[in-house]
């Protein structure tokens, strides 16, 4: 079991991304002899980012890991995400 929370960046939690939910923080379990997993990171309500508004970001951090009696490790632990405005004038 590994626990992550966001943090805002100039993207903000429940308008632009739903972010991990509570009070900011989340959990998630990678799967036995895997080493990759998917966090949901969604979009609230449908929202799309406006033409002409900007990128918007947010981080992502991974706080701590349980049950490592196979040995596993946290790699990298922060990663900055970014909303990508695909809203293009007609």
């Amino acid at each position: 079991m590994i626990t992550y929370h966001t943090t805002d960046g100039t993207a903000v939690s429940g308008t632009d991304y739903t972010g991990s939910p509570g009070a900011g923080s989340g959990m998630f379990t990678v799967p036995a002899n895997t080493t990759t997993a998917n966090i949901p990171i969604n979009d609230p309500a449908g929202r799309e980012l406006q033409i002409g508004e900007l990128n918007k970001t947010f981080t992502l951090t991974l706080d701590s890991a349980s049950n490592t009696a196979t040995g596993a490790l946290l790699g990298t632990t922060t990663a900055t995400e970014t909303i990508v405005n695909t809203t293009f004038p007609p």
